[in-house]
């Protein structure tokens, strides 16, 4: 049966009450193998798309805008295209994600509902018997609705992220001071965290209501395990059931958990992202 979410948790200190009491310890931990598995090369495919991807439009745009000085300068339109970007590079790691996603949620999600039968011991089965009931689609579960959440928050922190970097630099330039000289790659890696840290608790607040009615959509597959019967068909059929059974509050429901876990998130990767490219120019061709 779809469950209601509504009033699930009334915050962070209850959710971890209540999983503890119903699940244990492992229950804060469920999915945690899957996740650990699969990020890294998730994570490869995000920076790495997005970091060859910017490098090849700019060479080529340059070459472009020398040939016609029509054009606008590349640093013109350089925000909108981090913003095109971030949601491109979500495009491509969602290859890994969204799989990452449908297994590590249904692992969760059968701790939370005792009354629903304890289908899978690990993640590996859990593949397993997605792929044999639903075919390779079933690992790709809510992969429209995964995109209309994370591309729209990929695509803000990173224009937010490099606009913030970029400011943070010519101020460090201009002031030019002691610290700065001696310290040049702490003082680099802790503007990176500062705007990572930003940009990451922008672009996850701006987008909660999107995560919500994500988390809605995902959720009727994930307990149906296949169904076909489904109460919300859309984004749209999803936001407007939000709306009516919890008003605008509920779009914002979880929006400071989820700041908390994006900032940190977003800041060690950018922080790590900017480690390996700047390790990597310095390395002998």
């Amino acid at each position: 049966p779809w469950l209601d979410h509504t009033g699930r948790y009334e915050g962070s200190a209850h959710a971890i009450r209540s999983i503890l009491k119903h699940e244990g310890i492992r229950g804060l931990y469920a999915g945690l193998t899957v996740d650990m598995c699969l990020n890294p090369f998730a994570q490869l495919l995000y920076y790495g798309s997005y970091e060859v991807s910017k490098i090849s439009f700019k060479s080529a745009y340059i070459r472009k805008q020398k040939e016609d000085d029509r054009l606008p300068q590349f640093s013109t339109i350089e925000p909108s295209v981090h913003m095109v970007l971030g949601a491109w590079a979500e495009t491509v790691a969602a290859l890994v994600y969204c799989p990452q996603d449908v297994i590590s949620s249904r692992l969760q999600i059968q701790g939370h509902y005792p009354h629903l039968p304890r289908r899978y011991k690990n993640g590996i089965e859990a593949a397993t018997r997605i792929v044999r009931r639903e075919g390779i689609r079933g690992l790709y579960r809510g992969l429209g609705t995964h995109l209309l959440t994370e591309a729209p928050t990929s695509a803000i922190a990173w224009t937010t992220y490099e606009a913030i970097n970029k400011r943070l630099q010519t101020r460090a330039v201009r002031r030019n001071t002691d610290w700065d000289r001696e310290n040049p790659q702490l003082a680099h890696h802790g503007r990176v965290i500062i705007a990572g840290t930003i940009a990451g608790s922008f672009a996850s607040g701006i987008t909660n209501p999107m995560d919500r009615c994500g988390a809605l959509l995902r959720t009727q597959y994930q307990l149906s395990e296949g169904a076909t019967r489904r109460q919300f068909a859309h984004m749209p059929d999803a936001f407007m059931h939000l709306i009516r059974t919890e008003g605008v509050r509920g779009l914002y429901v979880g929006v400071r958990q989820r700041m908390m876990s994006y900032s940190p998130a977003f800041a060690a990767g950018f922080t790590i992202f900017e480690f390996i490219k700047h390790a990597s120019r310095r390395a002998p061709s």
